[in-house]
Order: structure tokens, then C-alpha cells, then sequence
């Protein structure tokens, strides 16, 4: 008796926890939000809440034969494993986040790009824009360097719209300067580089101005590639979140099995 309905609390719990996940990756899809990362958790979702809810006939069906027991205690063996490892790389995403000291805040300002919706920033890249806007009108001295170059969907460069928006907030043109030909932060960075350095500009050290989630792996490509960077993290809006830290899941574990 106290199995069955320790069994039903399980369940019952499982079905919260997919829906969830399910709701959490629709939500970024009513603001033009979506990536390889949020569909795959969007249909794990769906597939994992679809499970639960014909837990007896999907117990049949996999106990009817040898070889369907082994795959689904393989796959159960295989979540479980991702569900770890999702939770290790969220909390080295979440602790990411290294002070500036007090003299390198004047260091140049790469503000990474992210996704322009036609000739609009996205609701991530307007917040990166805000925070970058703040931190030179504090720091006056600070040069910036707009990064990403044109994707698909996007009418002009990220730079273009990062650089247009500073200037409505009052920042003066020649404190901005583009990069616009990269299509990753990779990229961003290694073209940021060569800006500086025709500028002649410091391009050892840097400040990097991107989302909470995309900081860790922004600072260890920074690193990799031999330049020494401090992070000024922005806040992402809420309701797009689930689906950019999906994503960034997915890139970090890229990273370290491809580099």
C-alpha cells in the first residue's frame, strides 16, 4: 500500500517537473525566442509528461520484451546522467561572475551581440545595450566595442544596433566602435581583438559585457585565446531566460567535448 503511493507521489511529481519544463520553453516562443536547446527541452517536456501520464501501458509495452527493458533503463540511465550534469554546469554558470577591480574598469568594453529581430535588438541584446549605456555614462573614460555581425533574420549587423542604441542614450560616436563580422562569441572575440589593436587600443585586457547565463563560457573562451578579461554581467529578462540558458547549456557542453 505505502509502495503505490509512493509510487503515485513520484509520479505525480514527475508530471509537475515535466510540465514545467514544457510551460517554461513555451513562454520564450510568444517573444521570438527559440534555439536548438529550448525545443529539445520543449519536447523532452512534452515526451516526459506524455510518459508519466500512461505510466501503466508504457510499463507494459517495455516489459513485454528483453530488449525494449534494456533501452528504456538505458534511457532512464542516460537522463538521469544529463539531469546531473545540467545541474553541475549551472552552478559554474551561476559563479561567474568575478569582481573588476577598482583599476581595470576603464579597460575596453566588448559588448557581445546576441539576436536582432530585423532591425530591433532582441529583449536579451536591449538589456545588454541598458548595461552597457550605464557602465560608460559612469565611466567616461571607457571605450566600447559593439560585436556580432548579421544572422539569419536579422535586415543589419548587431554592431549597427548596438551602436545605434548607445548613441540615443547619449554616448558619443567615438566612443563606440564596431565589430561586425562575427557569428559566435568566438568570433566576437577575435575580431573585438583586432578592432582594438588597429585602433591602438589595449587588446590583452578586457572587460566583457554579455547575460549572466553566457558569461562562463565568454570568460573561458577569453581565456583559451590568451586575453585577460573580467565580466560585467546583465540580468536576462525572466520570461526568455529558460529557453537562452537552454541553449547555453548546450554550447558549454559543446565547448569542452569540441573546444
Amino acid at each position: 500500500m505505502k509502495k503505490n503511493k509512493l509510487g503515485r507521489i513520484t509520479r505525480l511529481g514527475l508530471e509537475i517537473v515535466f510540465a514545467a519544463l514544457a510551460v517554461l520553453m513555451v513562454i520564450p516562443l510568444f517573444f521570438r525566442t527559440w534555439n536548438a536547446g529550448s525545443l529539445f527541452f520543449l519536447t523532452l517536456g512534452i515526451f516526459g509528461l506524455t510518459v508519466c501520464i500512461f505510466w501503466k501501458k508504457v510499463l507494459r509495452f517495455v516489459c513485454a520484451k528483453r530488449k525494449r527493458r534494456i533501452l528504456f533503463y538505458g534511457l532512464l540511465g542516460l537522463f538521469a546522467t544529463g539531469i546531473c550534469w545540467c545541474i553541475a554546469l549551472s552552478f559554474f554558470i551561476s559563479r561567474a561572475k568575478p569582481e573588476i577591480p577598482a583599476e581595470k574598469e576603464n579597460l575596453p568594453v566588448l559588448i557581445l551581440g546576441s539576436k536582432v529581430d530585423g532591425t530591433e535588438p532582441s529583449a536579451d541584446l536591449q538589456k545588454r545595450i541598458d548595461t552597457a549605456a550605464d557602465w560608460l555614462l559612469s565611466h567616461p573614460n571607457s571605450i566600447a566595442v559593439a560585436c556580432g555581425g548579421k544572422g539569419t533574420g536579422e535586415e543589419v549587423t548587431e554592431a549597427e544596433v548596438i551602436r545605434e542604441k548607445l548613441l540615443k542614450k547619449e554616448i558619443e560616436p567615438d566612443r563606440i566602435l564596431l565589430e561586425n563580422r562575427s557569428v559566435n562569441t568566438e568570433q566576437n572575440l577575435f575580431y573585438a581583438q583586432k578592432v582594438l589593436l588597429e585602433n591602438n587600443l589595449p587588446n590583452k585586457e578586457v572587460l566583457l559585457l554579455t547575460d549572466d547565463y553566457h558569461l562562463y563560457r565568454a570568460l573561458l573562451i577569453a581565456k583559451q585565446n590568451e586575453l585577460t578579461a573580467w565580466g560585467i554581467s546583465v540580468s536576462t529578462p525572466p520570461l526568455v531566460f529558460p529557453a537562452l540558458f537552454a541553449r547555453e547549456l548546450f554550447a558549454v557542453t559543446k565547448y569542452f567535448m569540441l573546444g
